[in-house]
């Protein structure tokens, strides 16, 4: 039975950047270890999501919609 997994990167110190102009560089790319999880998760048929708070505005709200949308076990 296929299974719903949801990777999650925490927002960290980016928040530090978030007001200066090198705010420009931070990439919005999730990190390749979470893909290489991800890309692991989906060859085993399980699907999967990553959720990046690095590059969220409201943590909390994108959270709770992600586990509302996705589901995952």
């Amino acid at each position: 039975m296929a299974k719903k997994v949801l990777f999650i990167y925490p927002s960290g110190s980016m928040g530090v950047y978030s007001r200066s102009k090198i705010s420009v560089a931070i990439s919005s790319i999730p990190y390749i270890s979470l893909a290489s999880l991800a890309g692991a998760v989906l060859r085993a048929g399980h699907e999967a999501k990553i959720l990046d708070l690095a590059v969220s505005s409201d943590y909390n709200k994108d959270v709770q919609e992600a586990l509302a949308s996705f589901r995952p076990d």
